[in-house]
C-alpha cells in the first residue's frame, strides 16, 4: 500500500507530506520504503503518522517454462 506521511520531520528519513510504500509490522507499525519493495525498507514506523493514499496490489510471481522445442511459456 502507499501512504502520504503528515507527521513532524524527526528523521532525515521521513519527509512530511511525501508518499511512501508501506508494509504492515504487526498491528501499529508499518516498514516504510521508497520503493515497491519490503526488503528495500528503511526503517519501522509507528501507523499513526501516515494516512493511507492506494491499495496496491501484490506483485504476482511468474513461472517461466522453456520446453524442449526452445518456445518460453507465461504462467
Amino acid at each position: 500500500m502507499k501512504g502520504k506521511y503528515l507527521g513532524k520531520a524527526y528523521s532525515a528519513n521521513l519527509v512530511p507530506g511525501m508518499s511512501y510504500y508501506l508494509f504492515e509490522n504487526g498491528k501499529d507499525y508499518f516498514y516504510v520504503s521508497r520503493f515497491n519493495n519490503k526488503k528495500a525498507h528503511f526503517g519501522c514506523y509507528e501507523k499513526t503518522p501516515f494516512e493511507i493514499n492506494e491499495e496496491t496490489r501484490e506483485k504476482s510471481e511468474v513461472t517461466f517454462i522453456v520446453s524442449s522445442s526452445g518456445q518460453i511459456s507465461f504462467f
